[in-house]
């Protein structure tokens, strides 16, 4: 099945529901906003320019996560210049991947993939529109 939204998936029943619900409200943005960053790491997107982001960063998608952090970055700067107080997180394990449970299962962490990927040290979040490593 090929869709370009998951509402065609939706029977008529699910939609009756969904209406007399009132899900899917506008809801706002709260009295307490906050904007929460998660992973903008290089692992994730490589390094704009880089000519070897394949071999490097093997979980990167690239161009098209080039575009999502200059994006992040204009909603940080905008957060910060209203008040509204901005998090990031970053995902790292150990260097001998013995803390990544099922992941290093499902993506063989460490294993072929160079050190690029999400070690503890080997990383720097991203904090600006420059890609840092």
């Amino acid at each position: 099945m090929t869709s370009d939204s998951w509402q065609d998936i939706l029977s008529d029943s699910d939609r009756e529901v969904i209406r007399r619900g009132k899900w899917g409200q506008t809801a706002g943005f709260g009295k307490r906003p906050a904007l929460l960053i998660v992973d903008a790491q290089n692992y994730m997107t490589g390094i704009p320019g880089a000519s070897d982001n394949a071999a490097h960063f093997p979980l990167a998608c690239g161009e098209v996560g080039f575009a999502a952090v200059e994006w992040i970055a204009a909603l940080q700067t905008s957060a910060r210049r209203h008040g509204v107080p901005v998090f990031q997180t970053r995902f790292i394990v150990n260097p001998d991947a013995d803390d990544c449970g099922m992941f290093h299962r499902k993506v063989g962490a460490g294993i072929g993939r160079g050190e690029n990927l999400y070690f503890d040290g080997l990383l720097v979040p991203r904090s600006s529109r420059r890609c840092a490593r």
